[in-house]
């Protein structure tokens, strides 16, 4: 995720930012499909991830996969929204990204990019992580402590 997201955002910065003509954009249009666009189909295995292993598992992960799917609905409705204020019509499309009419859109499409890669970052550092105990998820500080959230004192493996 971390590779696609960054990918993604200089994808943008560097071949949307300086097309001129149909090829280049066709270019950025296949080279940001193949690296932007998986994300809807991880929806499921982020909803499984998010709910953990409970017993009644596929209940909940069924709503957090409607709660992310809406989410992503609201998005793509909202971002219609923030395109419109941010393409300027008659404007100069000569210069770097289209120009004053459309270097707005792509700076902050390449920012937004850019900022999900620190979410693709939780990865790698999120606030839970396996230590060893007894194969269950605990808390960095619980597993510094040696003490669990139930008052038990366990030995670090």
């Amino acid at each position: 995720m971390l590779i696609s997201t960054v990918g993604a955002s200089l994808e943008v910065l560097l071949i949307w930012g300086f097309a001129r003509n149909l090829w280049s954009l066709s270019i950025f249009a296949l080279t940001f499909g193949s690296t932007a666009g998986g994300f809807a189909v991880l929806r499921p295995r982020f909803a499984a991830e998010i709910v953990g292993d409970q017993e009644e598992q596929d209940n909940q992960s069924l709503l957090v996969f409607a709660i992310l799917t809406a989410s992503r609905g609201s998005a793509i409705i909202g971002s219609g929204f923030i395109m419109k204020s941010l393409v300027h019509e008659g404007w100069s499309t000569k210069g770097w990204g289209g120009g004053p009419a459309w270097s707005n859109l792509v700076i902050y499409t390449g920012a937004v990019m850019f900022a999900a890669s620190f979410g693709a970052m939780g990865m790698y550092v999120g606030p839970t992580r396996r230590y060893g105990m007894r194969n269950r998820k605990v808390s960095l500080a619980e597993a510094l402590s040696g003490v669990s959230d139930d008052g038990r004192v366990e030995e670090l493996a």
